[in-house]
């Protein structure tokens, strides 16, 4: 599994657990290619949450983020395709 730095998309500066979340731009484009979302705490790939991706249009993705995923932490936001490679889109802080 790869990690590439690839920031295209335009992100929200804060998000809370249980929002639902669009993203627009270059990098969201090959529907076929993105399959999820992933959020990580930041500094620590250990923990993971993964959100199931809604196609809003051809620039748009739609994810709801996990309820689970620990508040008031700072995540790094990466797309996971099918093979598994991750496109890292940038940090967002989760209230």
């Amino acid at each position: 599994m790869t990690t590439q730095n690839i920031p295209k998309v335009e992100l929200p500066r804060r998000i809370t657990r249980g929002e639902t979340v669009t993203l627009s731009g270059s990098e969201v484009v090959d529907e076929r290619a993105i399959k999820k979302i992933a959020l990580t705490l930041y500094g620590r790939d250990e923990k993971s949450s993964l959100a199931e991706i809604e196609r809003v249009d051809t620039m748009s993705i739609r994810f709801t983020v996990p309820e689970d995923f620990p508040e008031n932490n700072v995540a790094r936001l990466l797309i996971q395709n099918g093979v598994g490679d991750r496109v890292f889109l940038g940090t967002v802080h989760v209230d």
